[in-house]
């Protein structure tokens, strides 16, 4: 929803939830976790690999933290914020009080698209620097992003931005 005219606003409530991603991420996280206690035990034993062990639990670890994580913050707003020749992006990160700066001229592309048949649909800003795609609104329903898409490519045209528009779901 636009705020003002250099101002945007997600507001992931809007919309209705992706059931499957979220879906997919809750069945995945109960699968997750009990096996990364099951090869904690294995580590704290010394019974396995060792190599392998630490290295499913560096990562073990990150998913059993963050996947609840995400599920928690899935309402969280985010702004896109245009001053100066580049585009601020809020609650767009892990924390939620930093910003992620886009140039004017590092802004390639918006898209509504999938990376293969298996995925979901994302709506991402793609950039030519770090971090390169900014993910937008992760576990919204797919019709509530591509109104996102439709609703941003103007806001970001408005402002001067030049970009490519993808929206595989016009397909």
């Amino acid at each position: 929803m636009r705020i003002s005219a250099t101002e945007y606003e997600i507001d992931p409530r809007r919309f209705g939830k992706d059931r499957f991603y979220t879906g997919f991420l809750i069945v995945f996280w109960l699968v997750w976790a009990p096996v990364t206690l099951l090869v904690t035990g294995f580590a704290a034993t010394g019974e396995g690999p060792p190599a392998f062990l630490y290295l499913w639990l560096g990562f073990g670890w990150v998913g059993v933290i963050l996947i609840p994580y995400t599920l928690l913050t899935r309402n969280r707003k985010q702004r896109l914020t245009a001053s100066a020749g580049r585009l601020l992006v809020s609650g767009a990160t892990l924390l939620p009080w930093r910003k992620r700066e886009i140039r004017r001229d590092d802004l390639k592309a918006l898209t509504l698209e999938r990376y293969d048949d298996d995925s979901v649909f994302s709506l991402n800003l793609f950039t030519t620097g770090f971090p390169g795609r900014v993910m937008l609104a992760p576990l919204v329903h797919p019709d509530g992003k591509e109104i996102l898409f439709h609703e941003l490519v103007p806001f970001l045209r408005e402002l001067g931005f030049q970009f490519e528009a993808r929206n595989e779901r016009e397909r």
